[in-house]
């Protein structure tokens, strides 16, 4: 803020010394309002695929929820990873729906399911049990994940 701007508000300014003598006083306060979980984000450049893979997980959630921004034609992807590292089957990055938005909360689906289930035949209604998650991403910035839902602790 250049010092002036803050003239344009009188009543929330009028007793503070520091609006009318800003070049006495060499800095100001502001207000920033970030999106949830918006501080930091891992990135990709629209050039090559960037790709993150987590840490070991242990959770019951039942969905894959995103923070996430995709500029361009980017788009972010995601597969689950068995405690080998091989993708789990029907929830492959190609399996993957491509999100293309700018969303605080979205459920990424993998062949129309958003559920994490064991594919049918499998024990269906089971859990798949997966350790990792990798996300690919072009063009986008990854904020934040979470698994919610679930039978509880």
């Amino acid at each position: 803020a250049g010092g002036n701007e803050a003239r344009d508000h009188p009543e929330a300014w009028r007793d503070v010394p520091e609006v009318w003598a800003w070049d006495a006083v060499g800095y100001g306060l502001g207000l920033a309002r970030l999106r949830r979980d918006g501080f930091v984000s891992l990135g990709a450049n629209p050039v090559r695929e960037g790709v993150l893979v987590t840490q070991p997980l242990l959770s019951w959630g039942d969905t894959l929820v995103v923070n996430a921004v995709c500029r361009g034609r980017g788009y972010l992807r995601a597969e689950l990873l068995d405690e080998a590292g091989a993708v789990i089957p029907g929830y492959s990055a190609d399996d993957c729906h491509p999100f293309h938005g700018d969303a605080v909360e979205h459920v990424l689906r993998w062949n129309g399911r958003a559920e994490l289930r064991g594919p049918a035949g499998s024990g269906a209604g089971e859990v798949p049990r997966f350790r990792r998650v990798r996300f690919l991403l072009r063009e986008a910035e990854l904020y934040s994940f979470r698994l919610p839902g679930g039978p509880g602790p």
